[in-house]
Parts: C-alpha cells; sequence; structure tokens
C-alpha cells in the first residue's frame, strides 16, 4: 500500500486454515470452509479504507502502530491498538 495516496501496490491472497466468529459466549476459532480457505478477506475498497485508518492511527500516536480490527455491518472498528 502506498499509505500517502491510498494506492494498493501489490496484493497477496493467504489461504485461511480457522475463523474467529462470534458466539453468545464469546468467540470460537472454527476450521474455514475449503471452498472459502483462498478467499480474499477484504476488497480492494476496504483494504484501502484500512490503511487510511491506519495511517490516522499513526498520526495520532506519533509512530506505527499495530492494531487489530473488525469489520461489521459494512463498518470498521479498531479493537486493539497497541505497540
Amino acid at each position: 500500500m502506498d499509505k500517502a495516496v491510498g494506492r494498493i501496490l501489490r496484493r497477496e491472497t493467504a489461504e485461511k486454515q480457522v475463523m474467529s466468529v462470534r458466539t453468545e459466549t464469546g468467540t470460537a476459532r472454527p476450521p474455514v470452509p475449503p471452498p472459502k480457505r483462498p478467499r480474499r478477506s477484504s476488497t480492494d475498497a476496504q483494504a484501502v479504507e484500512l490503511a487510511k485508518l491506519g495511517a490516522k492511527i499513526e498520526k495520532l500516536y506519533s509512530m506505527p502502530m499495530d492494531v487489530e480490527w473488525t469489520l461489521a455491518n459494512g463498518k470498521f472498528a479498531i479493537v486493539q491498538p497497541g505497540r
């Protein structure tokens, strides 16, 4: 990602083995069904939006940050910023 202009330079898609899902008692990590394993987790537009959020967080803390995020109902939420 070119953060300065919000442009994707290269994209790689890893094959996912497990996923996190919400349950009534918290979360679970079931296996990803084989047909879904090679699918992208986000669209290009979502990746650009995440990069913009990351840049805002980086500016706020005056340094790069490792963040965890979630997507629900079409909106991103940062759930755990950290160093």
